[in-house]
């Protein structure tokens, strides 16, 4: 899609009940059913305290009125034992814009938000397919020991900012 114009912004859930609906359906479709697990059955409401930044497509005919389209997300969460992290989660890019950078762009939209509120470190648990992604990126493993979340093979990675 390179005559797509992206832009990455944050998300503000309860002002912008349509895009929160499409960034939710596109975590559904990338993350959770590839592994066979319903994102709609989980309580979302665990992510309250989270900043949720969306990679908006700006000439796209899907979407709302004006054009736009969710092609993209990732989210911070605090860290509660570690008030100079957050925590990096729910990453996914619509598969039809894979493979332009747009993860590195939006990971880089987060690092930058978070040393902007002071943040030192951010840590996330990447799964194993993704993480020569997190490497490129500067990300370090925190062990060589995987562990099973969602039921696929996940590293603890770490990057200090």
């Amino acid at each position: 899609m390179g005559s797509s114009s992206i832009k990455i912004r944050e998300l503000v859930k309860d002002a912008e009940p349509f895009l929160y609906q499409e960034f939710l359906l596109l975590r559904h479709h990338v993350l959770r059913l590839p592994i066979g697990m319903d994102l709609f059955a989980e309580d979302l409401t665990l992510e309250n305290d989270h900043i949720t930044f969306v990679a908006m497509s700006q000439n796209d005919v899907k979407g709302d009125a004006e054009g736009e389209r969710v092609v993209g997300c990732v989210m911070l969460a605090p860290c509660r034992d570690d008030t100079e992290s957050f925590q990096l989660r729910q990453m996914a890019v619509a598969t039809d814009y894979q493979g332009q950078r747009l993860g590195a762009k939006l990971v880089e939209f987060a690092e930058n938000y978070s040393k902007q509120v002071g943040k030192k470190k951010i840590i996330l648990n990447g799964r194993k397919t993704a993480v020569p992604f997190y490497q490129k990126m500067n990300f370090k493993l925190v062990s060589e020991q995987e562990f099973i979340m969602s039921g696929i093979p996940h590293f603890a990675m770490e990057k200090i900012l």
